[in-house]
């Protein structure tokens, strides 16, 4: 949670930088135009007019061709402003998309994948609440239990994939957090 407040206050905050550097554009812009507009009348005296030379000629071309090349700059800028939030917004649609694909759990006496020598082992935790064991008992799990460590384990899966879906299925039909822990190889015999 810390790390998506993080994330939204950086965005917060690129985006008002981006709002003040917007505001001081418009008011240079406005500014130039004026400027702009005093230069623009004092070319469109007749060419006889004391102080009109080639000189002065070019450079009233340059200054607006810089005037058109502004709002591309003024664009690009926005846009490299906004695509970290562009990108927050496709991050956490797909996040939310792949949470609602789930199938919905359903109670099963035994969860996990089947017993197997010599294979690896990926338990499925959760916090040591004993409310919440009761809840995964009755709803979901019935051979949960809160381990000596101190975790309430829920199953174990003999893939990580599998271990990972399950957790995913688990967090959305209770609300609680769960991890999957570190594999571990069992022997049976």
């Amino acid at each position: 949670m810390t790390s998506k407040q993080d994330g939204v206050d950086q965005l917060r905050s690129t985006a008002e930088e981006a709002e003040r550097f917007l505001q001081s554009l418009d008011e240079e812009a406005d500014s130039s135009v004026i400027s702009s507009l005093s230069h623009s009348a004092a070319i469109s005296k007749p060419a006889d007019y004391v102080g009109l030379d080639e000189s002065d000629r070019s450079f009233s071309s340059t200054a607006t061709g810089n005037d058109s090349a502004q709002p591309a700059i003024v664009l690009l800028i926005i846009a490299m402003l906004l695509s970290p939030l562009v990108l927050l917004v496709v991050w956490r649609n797909g996040e939310q998309s792949s949470v609602q694909s789930l199938p919905t759990l359903r109670y099963a006496s035994s969860c996990g994948s089947p017993p197997g020598a010599a294979k690896r082992w990926w338990p499925v935790l959760g916090p040591p609440d004993r409310n919440l064991l009761r809840i995964i008992r009755d709803r979901y799990c019935g051979d949960a239990y809160i381990t000596a460590e101190g975790s309430l384990q829920v199953a174990s899966f003999d893939s990580v994939e599998e271990a990972e879906r399950f957790r995913r299925q688990l967090q959305k039909s209770t609300g609680a957090a769960f991890r999957v822990g570190e594999g571990v190889y069992r022997y049976d015999g």
